[in-house]
């Protein structure tokens, strides 16, 4: 079902995906709206994959009021799922993500469109996620610094988690359309946890197609988890990073076995210089996790057309 529709198409879309929030999507979908009106023809989506209407109530003011807002509800599971069904709903040349737990910061938008005007081969943008306070010792926020400029395959040995971070996210209309849509058995409430947004940079990058950061863009991250929920986040981040691997080795990408060799032997080191040291082997549940992805990924069925795994169960997120 969809509510507030456009007839003229915009420049640039917006795509907020959520799931199960109701009225604390608020503050995301608001400074979204606050942040489109300087950036000319602007489209808000928010893709709802509630089991309730909550979310849907809580936005009835601003659907009434606001004709760039258009609410779908979406009966898939997953994060790239809600992502493909908000892909083939925009219409905007330009496509830019965030996440339910952030809030965009002003010229956000003007940015990421300055961005892909400064670097015309640019097909896939990342923005700088910026954690919002937190106590560090009591859990774990994730956060991405952009460092403005083409992300290099160089760059790329330092590891997926500095490739990008979907909470802060864009691409060209025409990129989607020649990659193909996100990987629904990668990302949050999916099967294998996560990496759909480093798997779409190693995708872009072997068509070769620019992938760039950009330091303006950016959003805060309120998404912070204790200690006992912030576990399983690593774990699963590192399950998909394994898997994201392994169906790029699978259909005979060279450079992502060279990736997985250099990410494996860094984190293998890290938990040998802890236990040289008489420290706990901190890294260790990545490393495990990630063989166990890549072990997963080398398994399970795949579309060697679009790179993408065949499988679409998902859990909650």
């Amino acid at each position: 079902m969809e509510t507030s529709y456009r007839a003229e198409a915009p420049d640039i879309s917006i795509i907020i995906c959520t799931r199960d929030r109701g009225d604390r999507l608020l503050p995301t979908v608001e400074s979204a709206l606050a942040d489109a009106s300087t950036a000319g023809a602007v489209e808000v989506l928010v893709i709802d994959q509630s089991k309730d209407d909550a979310v849907e109530r809580a936005l009835a003011a601003l659907l009434a009021s606001d004709k760039r807002l258009r609410y779908l509800r979406e009966a898939s599971v997953g994060l790239s799922a809600a992502r493909n069904a908000g892909l083939r709903a925009a219409r905007g040349a330009l496509i830019a993500f965030t996440d339910d737990d952030c809030t965009v910061e002003p010229g956000w938008l003007a940015a990421l469109k300055t961005a892909f005007e400064t670097y015309p081969d640019a097909g896939l943008l990342f923005g700088h996620v910026a954690c919002a306070g937190h106590d560090p010792t009591q859990g774990y926020l994730p956060g991405f610094k952009a460092a403005e400029g083409p992300l290099t395959r160089r760059r790329m040995f330092r590891g997926a988690g500095h490739w990008g971070m979907g909470a802060n996210m864009a691409l060209r209309r025409a990129v989607w359309e020649r990659i193909g849509p996100f990987d629904e058995v990668l990302g949050a409430g999916a099967l294998l946890k996560s990496g759909e947004d480093v798997d779409y940079v190693i995708r872009a990058v072997r068509q070769r197609i620019g992938v760039y950061h950009c330091s303006q863009a950016r959003v805060v991250h309120y998404g912070f988890r204790p200690w006992a929920s912030a576990s399983a986040l690593m774990k699963g981040a590192s399950l998909g990073i394994g898997a994201m691997y392994a169906k790029q080795v699978r259909t005979g990408n060279l450079f992502a076995l060279l990736l997985t060799l250099n990410d494996l032997r860094g984190r293998a080191w890290d938990v040998t210089r802890n236990l040289l040291r008489g420290r706990r082997p901190l890294g260790a549940n990545a490393l495990l996790y990630q063989m166990k992805g890549f072990g997963r990924g080398w398994c399970l069925p795949l579309d060697r057309q679009h790179i993408v795994f065949l499988v679409s169960l998902g859990n909650d997120r």
